[in-house]
């Protein structure tokens, strides 16, 4: 004999397995506060590891240079004839015309010469490989198909992963010294002592003039996530709090 079937205490039953809306609101609720938390947090992970990948970078360019400079008895990987652009007597390499420094040379060709590359985009600084004759790859930079993508673009100018060109200073004088066009300035890296900001070291000019020098052959930095800086503000200050510094 079959038992039984209480259709009324299995619709009881139904109606109390599931969930009310009012609990379907709370567990909704939840979930939003908890993406909430988790967007920012993973988002400023994202930056982080972009900021360790580009301070990689800005040491791996200062290296390159360095080492071209001692393959190449003291010559710097650049062909334009550039002029000294610093009070120290150094060379600011940035991007075309106007970098976020101001009006300085790009850091193309030097991105060129020292990856071993003829020409790139129309620039034909190392055609035949006159200026890296023994075509060593210095730099492993990676080549991309567009100017906002981190790498070397399609123009030559080698950027950070967020879409800034990497700044450039190398020795043009020659004294073992780097005089950044933007971190020399005492505005940006004095601390009203003998050590300033980043490291940097405070020295009189041989044109009598006080400035912040890296002792090196080539120092790199980028602008950082807000692709942004500010020439008359504290290099710990502001839109420069956040610029990556390679040294």
């Amino acid at each position: 004999m079959l038992p039984k079937y209480n259709m009324k205490r299995t619709c009881n039953n139904l109606r109390t397995s599931g969930l009310t809306l009012v609990e379907v609101l709370t567990v909704v609720a939840i979930i939003a506060i908890l993406v909430s938390i988790l967007v920012p947090v993973l988002a400023k992970q994202k930056i982080k590891a972009k900021a360790k990948l580009a301070k990689l970078d800005c040491s791996s360019i200062a290296q390159a240079i360095t080492q071209y400079n001692m393959d190449n008895i003291g010559r710097f990987p650049s062909a334009r004839g550039e002029q000294a652009n610093t009070k120290g007597g150094d060379i600011t390499f940035s991007m075309h015309d106007n970098g976020p420094t101001g009006a300085v040379p790009h850091n193309g060709d030097l991105m060129i010469i020292l990856s071993a590359i003829e020409s790139l985009g129309g620039n034909n600084v190392n055609a035949g490989h006159a200026r890296n004759s023994k075509k060593f790859n210095y730099l492993q930079s990676k080549l991309t198909s567009s100017k906002e993508k981190p790498g070397m673009g399609p123009d030559g100018i080698y950027r950070d992963p967020f879409g800034n060109p990497y700044v450039v200073t190398v020795d043009k004088s020659g004294d073992g010294k780097c005089y950044d066009f933007f971190y020399g300035d005492g505005a940006v890296s004095g601390t009203g002592g003998q050590i300033g900001a980043n490291g940097l070291m405070k020295e009189t000019l041989p044109n009598g003039i006080s400035g912040y020098i890296l002792t090196a052959k080539a120092m790199v930095w980028s602008a950082g996530p807000d692709r942004e800086v500010s020439p008359g503000q504290g290099a710990l200050e502001g839109k420069n709090y956040d610029n990556i510094i390679g040294w």
